[in-house]
């Protein structure tokens, strides 16, 4: 049996290495939830209950889809991040981090893009209601835009908080109050819930450009561009243009299928957009021609 003679005690100089990032955490929780709840009270208190059940069927979809993707990735990456933070191996972490994105935009931009081009489809085979398909699709497409763009740069403020850095995210949450509530007001006022979501995507899409510029000048300095061209843009540009031409070739028709060829006809979809995009990413590439392919 193990004995320990020296009794429990509270040390302060452990406190003292901690607090920083500790109170840093907590403050950036706190107005994390502010910034998320933004939309649902001003919109609960603008809209109709109609319109704003739209929405909330719209939200419900979007967070299921995008939220359990970006969180099961930031769950697997961000712990090997703050290894190798901690034991100072910067050349192993600006290779890790580059594939902890590009495997973050594999699984988030087919799906964002997708929901986006095919939203009537997708609501129509859930719902099987024609109204609610026709009054939730524009909302839909919207809000899965606004959080890809905020999934997309999860990463890289896992990367901050690895390096104990929450200074930068607290300020640029502070804009993010000072500036969503008017802009979504504004938005709402004017457009309604579309109004309203378009201005929190203007607000991540802004947000999350800073955010990525800001923090490489100081941590993984220069490694934006290659976060812009080589983990983000390649996977976007393909899994448009396949969705384009799906919609194109699909889109008026796939509605007034039965269910079993709308489920298929969405599944080779999204397979062919999630294959094509791995493909479009370097890291993910290098992976399937060793696995897959056999070569080296």
């Amino acid at each position: 049996m193990f004995h320990c003679d020296q009794k429990g005690r509270f040390r302060k100089d452990l406190l003292h290495k901690v607090w920083r990032f500790a109170a840093g955490m907590s403050v950036t929780g706190i107005l994390a939830l502010a910034v998320t709840q933004t939309d649902k009270v001003i919109l609960s208190r603008m809209l109709n209950l109609e319109q704003f059940g739209y929405y909330s069927l719209a939200i419900t979809i979007s967070s299921m889809a995008i939220g359990m993707i970006v969180s099961s990735v930031s769950n697997v990456v961000y712990p090997k991040l703050s290894s190798l933070v901690s034991i100072g191996d910067e050349g192993t972490l600006i290779d890790y981090y580059h594939r902890g994105c590009q495997l973050m935009s594999l699984f988030l931009i087919p799906t964002v893009v997708v929901l986006t081009f095919f939203s009537y489809a997708v609501l129509h085979l859930w719902t099987r209601n024609d109204a609610i398909a026709t009054n939730t699709y524009p909302l839909l497409t919207l809000v899965v835009i606004g959080a890809g763009l905020n999934g997309l740069i999860v990463l890289p403020h896992n990367l901050q908080m690895a390096y104990g850095w929450t200074r930068l995210g607290i300020y640029l949450l502070i804009v993010a109050i000072v500036l969503l509530v008017p802009l979504m007001i504004v938005g709402v006022y004017f457009y309604g819930a579309v109004g309203g979501i378009s201005g929190w995507i203007i607000y991540n899409g802004v947000i999350g450009t800073l955010m990525i510029l800001i923090m490489h000048r100081r941590i993984l300095k220069g490694e934006q561009w290659k976060w812009f061209v080589g983990d983000v843009l390649p996977a976007v540009l393909v899994a448009v243009f396949l969705n384009s031409i799906a919609y194109y070739l699909l889109g008026v028709y796939i509605s007034g299928w039965s269910s079993i060829l709308q489920v298929l006809a969405l599944g080779v979809i999204a397979l062919s957009t999630l294959s094509a995009t791995g493909l479009s990413l370097s890291s993910i590439r290098n992976i399937a021609l060793k696995r897959v392919l056999g070569y080296e």
